[in-house]
């Protein structure tokens, strides 16, 4: 993972590395969470590859529960990065084939739930 940035804007890059030696890389970039935003989540994956999730959250994040559509489908996941300004967090899941994402919720300290994003379904207009 590799992030960068110039003038307020930030980009997150995600650099998947398979056992064959195929790489794939996506990501998130823009402004920041907005004030009255948690959380911004980036998910979809390459042809052939994995699907990935990527949050990026505000400083008062400390974990992230994915939930997906695998049996035992809740997932905590530990941040893997902070950028330095203004203490935003960075989350990543890469989720086993045939595994789909549902949704994430953004934890505080005491496991309270303080955001939520669930992704648009097919067809939803971006109102």
């Amino acid at each position: 993972m590799e992030t960068f940035g110039q003038g307020g804007e930030m980009s997150v890059i995600l650099t998947t590395v398979f056992p064959d030696g195929r790489r794939d890389s996506g990501g998130m970039g823009g402004g920041g969470i907005a004030g009255d935003t948690t959380m911004a989540v980036y998910h979809g994956r390459g042809e052939g590859t994995p699907l990935s999730v990527l949050c990026r959250t505000g400083p008062l994040v400390s974990r992230v529960r994915i939930v997906t559509t695998a049996r035992n489908g809740e997932h905590l996941l530990e941040p893997v990065a902070t950028l330095p300004e203004p203490g935003e967090k960075i989350f990543v899941a890469v989720l086993p084939p045939g595994i789909d994402f549902v949704n994430a919720y953004a934890l505080d300290d005491a496991g309270e739930v303080i955001g939520r994003h669930t992704p648009r379904r097919p067809g939803e207009g971006h109102g």
